[in-house]
């Protein structure tokens, strides 16, 4: 017999406490990254999603769109590895590193 609680889930944290090096979690429960940083707006209050280093590939944004849940210790995003392999390769040089069709603001 177990006498342990129930697993709690980790805490929902808001994408603007989200920590640097959070895995990242594809909607099968595989891992595909880890987070690089959050692409927001944060005078504006805009989140538009997260830069990930990815497993396989280089660094990507994922969009808003597509983020499950931001929690304590990891992240969830509802795309599975195969989408998360095709994501464009993030470019810190601004604009160019929308997806294609913009960001929504």
């Amino acid at each position: 017999m177990n006498d342990l609680p129930p697993a709690e889930p980790e805490t929902e944290v808001s994408w603007r406490v989200a920590d640097p090096g959070t895995p990242i979690y594809a909607s099968d429960g595989v891992r595909v990254g880890t987070l690089r940083q959050v692409a927001a707006d944060d005078n504006e209050d805009i989140f538009h999603g997260l830069v990930i280093d990815r497993e396989r590939g280089p660094a990507a944004l994922v969009p808003r769109d597509a983020v499950v849940a931001i929690e304590s210790d990891r992240i969830e995003v509802g795309l599975d590895p195969g989408a998360v392999d095709r994501l464009p390769e993030w470019s810190d040089a601004g604009a160019s590193a929308a997806p294609p069709g913009g960001m929504d603001t």
